[in-house]
């Protein structure tokens, strides 16, 4: 038998090798430059076969919960601590007219179903008295002039006056001198003006928030704010986007503004209020703040946080009540309240209010593309007519960046 010849190789020859490498090589190589090129194509967004891969997670950032609860509440208006029962005064303060327990508006919002209601006289802090049947919050509105910029901002969760040396300061130019109590001597009357002149808004924007309390700025559109003046302020929680008693002056909506700071980067949150001097101006706007329940802090808490939608309406009680969910790059809206006659017209927009997307439903998802840094909807309804129009902002949904992941 012949035995089959056994070769051990302990140092093959050089040759030997390199024909070895060759044949390894010649076999590897292929599977190195699939593996090359299929890493790149999946590192720029790409699948294999070439086409464009879609990014379908992002990092969003939303204010809000899925509490059940919607609590109704009025962010700007004003108690009769004003004379002449609080119409058209100009901001002056009278002390002669008792606390709020007697307070005409406060009761009207009660009686119109509003859960809280922040008051808001002119620089003056109104202590929040025990009503029964509604929260009532302390805040005050205060007017601040700037190089050419005189403004309002309400400052909310304070608990005390924001002032000057004195508490009688008028409304602003353009208002007659007669806002001024006439006790005063001319000098006097001079050194009022002075106040109001010298106090800037960063000035009350840094004495609310060291008192623990947020500030918005107040029907900015009237006093013709822009970009600008609102770029140089820190500190700013909101703007208010629709003031209710400046439509008629065709200076009530500010969303533009809004949008140009939110386009910028800034997080502010958009507002509606009445800005009601007498109880006969309640009820056409509100915020429904989202909360476990109508507990002071929480409330505060929530508006704090931008967990709210704002609503303004011409009419009858329109305003939805919604679901939003954040899941990935998907921002789904329901509507949980139905009407009889209309079904709600959902608009979604990014920046530079660029609408996305349309329809008349009572579920809406939107799918982010990657261009958005931000979105937010506006919920319109109509029943019967013009007339009876509501509409309603939600809060900003900010886009931080997209995470790539496999379809």
């Amino acid at each position: 038998m012949r035995i089959p010849e056994v070769i051990t190789i302990i140092n093959p020859p050089k040759s030997q090798i390199t024909r070895m490498q060759k044949r390894i090589t010649s076999r590897l190589l292929p599977v190195i430059v699939f593996l090359f090129v299929g890493g790149l194509l999946l590192l720029f967004g790409c699948s294999i076969s070439g086409e464009i891969r879609t990014r379908d997670k992002a990092l969003l950032v939303s204010p809000y919960h899925a509490f059940d609860n919607w609590y109704k509440g009025e962010l700007h208006c004003h108690s009769d601590r004003y004379e002449n029962g609080g119409a058209g005064t100009g901001g002056v303060i009278d002390p002669s007219v008792p606390n709020l327990s007697a307070c005409r508006i406060v009761e009207k919002f009660r009686e119109l179903g509003y859960d809280f209601v922040f008051v808001t006289d002119h620089e003056y802090f109104t202590p929040p008295p025990d009503i029964k049947g509604i929260l009532t919050l302390g805040a005050e509105e205060v007017g601040t002039y700037d190089s050419g910029y005189y403004s309002h901002g309400n400052a909310f969760d304070i608990h005390e006056t924001i002032k000057g040396d004195r508490v009688y300061i008028p409304d602003g130019p353009g208002y007659s001198e007669n806002v001024i109590p006439q006790a005063y001597s001319e000098e006097e009357k001079a050194a009022v003006w002075k106040d109001v002149f010298s106090r800037k808004r960063q000035y009350a924007l840094d004495a609310c928030n060291r008192q623990g309390g947020f500030m918005q700025i107040n029907h900015p559109a009237y006093y013709g704010i822009d970009p600008n003046f609102l770029n140089s302020l820190n500190g700013l929680w909101g703007i208010e986007i629709v003031n209710f008693s400046y439509i008629p002056r065709g200076k009530g909506f500010a969303i533009d503004l809004w949008d140009s700071q939110l386009s910028q980067g800034k997080r502010l949150w958009g507002t509606i209020g009445s800005d009601a001097h007498s109880p006969d101006k309640a009820g056409h706007t509100y915020v429904l703040v989202n909360s476990p329940d109508l507990q002071r802090n929480n409330i505060i808490n929530n508006l704090r946080n931008g967990n709210f939608i704002s609503c303004y309406q011409f009419g009858s009680e329109l305003a939805p009540r919604v679901r939003i969910a954040v899941r990935n790059n998907k921002i789904s809206l329901e509507i949980t309240n139905h009407y009889q006659n209309e079904v709600p017209a959902i608009t979604w927009y990014k920046q530079g209010m660029t609408a996305l997307k349309t329809e008349k439903a009572y579920n809406s998802t939107l799918i982010l593309q990657g261009t958005e840094t931000f979105v937010i909807a506006e919920i319109s309804v109509f029943e019967g007519d013009k007339k009876n129009e509501a509409r309603t902002y939600t809060q900003p949904i900010f886009f931080s960046r997209i995470i790539s992941t496999n379809p």
